[in-house]
């Protein structure tokens, strides 16, 4: 079974362009990557420690992966032509203390896909996602003066808008454990996708020359126009699982992933603005800690500061 584990990781970063990054790699006819797209069994020991009474307990527990035969069986169809098998799971990178051990236990020194966003915009899309689900109460000012006492008590990583863009640290942590370390900038992918994923395939070492499809976006955060249908589309309820009983035998679970994130996409409507107040204390937040992944990825991050 061990030739069927992983042999890279997407580790995030969270609302950075993973999920994207997760769906144009499944495109590749050598790659295989399992349908629950972020099963964070490496992190498994930090999730169970998330308290019940976090608003988000239910609906991260439904897709993580807590025991080692669950994670094997995600790999059971892989077949001889995927040269390149991974996951991509976020927390990942946010806890790499917890996340590093695991990895090196299970897959060794597997290449490592590390996908960074602005952070002041990383944070704010963060908050947008969760208010979407209807997890978020709180403005965003409150929530940030929050965060530290949220975690603290156990909260998930869901809530820990300003703290997982703290990259320096991270990024640190999986260079210096890990031989192969692949670090993209949203911003410059987003401009030239082909050409990024051209040189994550060479990476990969995959047919390079493959032609991606780029005609639907994923996990993009907006508020939704009707919240009761949202709720149905995201939440564990009665309806839902009926509906889902009464398709499976028909529908693939990935077509009705599909399906109900396209719902979800023509359900949104206009999206939140960050406050003026509240950028400016992001940017003063993050500014030594942009200095310091400049430094560490020998590289200028102008594209962060216009």
């Amino acid at each position: 079974m061990k030739n069927k584990l992983p042999n890279f990781l997407i580790v995030g970063a969270a609302k950075s362009g993973s999920t994207s990054l997760y769906h144009y790699l499944n495109q590749h006819p050598e790659v295989f990557m399992p349908v629950n797209k972020e099963p964070n069994f490496f992190v498994s020991k930090y999730q169970l420690k998330t308290s019940p009474s976090c608003p988000s307990y239910k609906l991260d527990k439904r897709r993580m992966i807590f025991n080692e035969e669950d994670y094997f069986k995600l790999f059971e169809n892989v077949e001889k032509e995927h040269r390149a098998i991974g996951e991509a799971t976020v927390t990942y990178l946010y806890k790499p203390d917890h996340a590093i051990p695991m990895i090196k236990k299970y897959i060794g020194d597997p290449k490592i896909i590390i996908i960074l966003r602005n952070p002041v915009k990383r944070a704010f899309s963060q908050y947008s996602y969760v208010c979407e689900l209807g997890l978020e109460k709180e403005s965003f000012h409150d929530a940030v003066l929050k965060e530290p006492f949220r975690l603290l008590n156990n909260w998930s990583s869901t809530f820990a808008y300003v703290d997982q863009g703290k990259f320096y640290s991270q990024l640190k942590s999986y260079k210096e454990a890990f031989s192969n370390v692949h670090v993209i900038i949203l911003e410059e992918f987003i401009k030239d996708k082909q050409k990024f994923l051209k040189d994550l395939y060479t990476f990969l070492n995959i047919n390079p020359s493959f032609k991606n499809s780029f005609n639907e976006e994923h996990n993009v955060s907006g508020v939704p126009r009707f919240k009761y249908f949202h709720k149905l589309l995201v939440h564990d309820n009665p309806l839902k699982t009926i509906i889902q009983k009464i398709l499976s035998p028909i529908v693939s679970a990935e077509k009705l992933r599909k399906i109900a994130r396209s719902a979800r996409t023509l359900n949104q409507g206009e999206k939140m603005e960050l406050s003026e107040n509240d950028e400016q204390y992001l940017i003063k937040e993050y500014k030594d800690e942009i200095s310091n992944l400049e430094h560490i990825l020998d590289r200028n991050l102008n594209i962060w500061k216009e």
